[in-house]
């Protein structure tokens, strides 16, 4: 019983954390990501989405959203070799193949469009 009481106070805690601190738009296309975990670690507290509409055209690419600083907010591709961070529009690295950067760029618009 206890387990269940924090198991739900983290819940909670994390899904307060999206509809307080994120951008107001953040939820309007939010059908299409699926949220797959949740999680604290050295660098604050995360949630993590993929793509899970039926046409996958962002499939191999994660959103990661940080609960304490959205501009750490970013989408991915999943060998975490390549990274757009949208609140900054900045890349990790300036050596990205331009459509890998296109794609990034659509997904995280995707992401923030209204559906």
């Amino acid at each position: 019983m206890i387990k269940r009481g924090i198991k739900f106070v983290i819940s909670f805690f994390f899904i307060s954390a999206i509809f307080f601190n994120f951008p107001s738009n953040a939820l309007a296309n939010m059908g299409d990501w699926k949220l797959t975990n949740a999680k604290e670690n050295l660098t604050g507290n995360w949630v993590y989405y993929v793509y899970s509409a039926a046409n996958a055209l962002y499939q191999g690419i994660h959103f990661s959203r940080h609960v304490d600083n959205s501009y750490d907010d970013h989408i991915a591709t999943d060998d975490r070799m390549y990274y757009y961070y949208g609140n900054t529009r900045s890349f990790n690295t300036p050596n990205i193949p331009q459509q890998i950067r296109d794609t990034l760029i659509k997904a995280w618009q995707d992401y923030f469009s209204v559906s």
